[in-house]
């Protein structure tokens, strides 16, 4: 961690043991930043520790942060030893992206850190992923992320994006064009405080129509908000036909579209 402050550093850690634990989709839930507290629903271990944490001065003033243990999550901060409150002025540097990322608290970016989403695990080898902006997911902080993975009779999806305002939405789609006309999309919304999902159809020029009746072989299987994120699944058959355009994806490789943006005026914006 690297930091102007010469106050005496407590560093704060909240850890994920093994066994018991549902892990978050996006890393340590924004209301860790303050209370420390994963919200897992897992009673509090009272046993011995499982861990080592140090903290060492390096010569540039820094302070080289080293965590040991069995342990499936983690959520550290640096916290002033004279007022437990109080955030250290400063930020960390992870020394592996893959294994670890940090986290924005009290407006102030990069105070904390945390392993790097769940949702990650096995993009490029037991699963698609694609996500915004580039090069988010060797980095494991995409702002919008989907994963796919062929299963049964189809293919599963899943959609993350942030939403932090009442009514916004985000949407999946795939097409055989680039410019991604003719391109079928699943939208996940959130509007006045309730999650929905729908399909629409992008016509050419990409103007995008509600798709009324939704299309055989397309199931929503989960839709909500939690932790300032959308999430939505659904699972495609193989072979869908919408609006007199069939598409194979056991077959045929289509390109994949992300949008998000605000509800204005009752309608996408």
């Amino acid at each position: 961690m690297t930091s102007t402050s010469n106050v005496p550093v407590y560093l704060a850690l909240l850890l994920l043991f093994l066994g018991g634990v549902l892990p978050y989709h996006s890393g340590a839930p924004d209301g860790a930043c303050e209370t420390m507290v994963p919200g897992h629903g897992s009673a509090v271990e009272s046993g011995a520790d499982t861990y080592k944490i140090t903290a060492e001065k390096q010569p540039d003033q820094s302070v080289k942060v080293t965590l040991e243990g069995t342990f499936k999550g983690f959520f550290i901060q640096a916290r002033d030893s004279n007022n437990i409150e109080t955030l250290v002025p400063g930020k960390f540097v992870p020394g592996d992206a893959d294994v670890m990322h940090t986290a924005d608290c009290g407006g102030h970016e990069q105070e904390s850190t945390t392993p790097p989403s769940v949702a990650y695990v096995g993009c490029g080898q037991t699963m698609g992923c694609f996500g915004t902006p580039k090069g988010c997911l060797n980095r494991g902080s995409c702002s919008m992320l989907l994963t796919y993975v062929a299963r049964g009779d189809g293919v599963d999806f899943e959609l993350m994006a942030p939403a932090k305002h009442e009514s916004m939405w985000t949407a999946a789609g795939i097409s055989e064009s680039p410019s991604m006309d003719m391109a079928s999309v699943v939208e996940c919304y959130r509007h006045n405080g309730e999650v929905h999902m729908r399909e629409s159809w992008n016509a050419d020029k990409k103007k995008n129509v509600m798709v009324e009746n939704q299309t055989p072989g397309l199931t929503f299987t989960r839709s909500e908000y939690t932790n300032g994120r959308l999430h939505c699944s659904w699972h495609r058959a193989h072979i869908t036909s919408v609006r007199k355009t069939t598409f194979n994806t056991g077959a045929n490789s289509y390109h994949l579209l992300l949008a998000a943006g605000l509800f204005e005026g009752g309608s996408d914006g």
